[in-house]
């Protein structure tokens, strides 16, 4: 469940965000509660936070993901919040949409069968990699060995942000520094092919995932 907590100044706006989250819960499988509050503590239990400027003190963004909703866009353009520009239900939704499954793939873990079970967030997973028949997983720390299939683990992780750039190899775009001459960069040091005929995909998908 992912606790959204509304704290806008004006109640017509009010209305409208709550619409629109209502809207957005029935278009998506995503399980997300909403609490209006006329008050706020650092002791409310939230994962995204729907402001506006009246209400935003800069503290606020280290206790959850906030959305402010402003019409002065370069003003806050440096602080580490979502900024909206208009109270627009399809800009919201699609705002929501984009952090909701930020939060999602941040909370979801899988289990690794490596000589023993390990839990792992699969936010975590830099690469997966399949080299001599034996599929391999990287985090920025550690690196497993996994008795499932590379197609068994495309199946299970989130395609939105892992991409196959290369036959046998999925990488979490995530953590991706660059793509320079056809080789992809990752902030672990690690350096993988990208094959010619994914390329103009795999580029655009790192653009919007950067962009997020």
């Amino acid at each position: 469940m992912i606790e959204i907590a509304v704290y806008l100044s004006n109640p017509i706006d009010q209305q409208e965000v709550i619409h629109s989250i209502n809207l957005f819960k029935e278009l998506t499988n995503h399980h997300v509660r909403y609490i209006v509050y006329e008050k706020w503590n650092e002791s409310i239990p939230c994962d995204i936070l729907i402001l506006d400027e009246k209400t935003y003190e800069y503290e606020m963004t280290q206790v959850a993901y906030v959305i402010l909703i402003t019409d002065e866009y370069f003003k806050y353009a440096s602080v580490h919040v979502q900024v909206l520009r208009s109270l627009l239900k399809e800009s919201l939704i699609l705002r929501l949409k984009q952090v909701v499954d930020s939060i999602s793939l941040d909370k979801k873990t899988v289990i690794i069968d490596d000589n023993g079970l390990y839990k792992v967030r699969v936010s975590d997973i830099v690469y997966i990699e399949v080299r001599n028949r034996i599929v391999e997983l990287g985090t920025l720390t550690m690196t497993y060995s996994s008795t499932d299939s590379f197609q068994q683990w495309k199946e299970r992780l989130d395609m939105d942000y892992f991409v196959e750039c290369y036959r046998g190899i999925l990488v979490n775009m995530s953590y991706v520094t660059k793509i320079v001459n056809q080789e992809l960069f990752l902030t672990n040091g690690k350096r993988f092919p990208v094959s010619r005929r994914k390329q103009n995909f795999v580029m655009d998908q790192f653009v919007r995932i950067t962009n997020q």
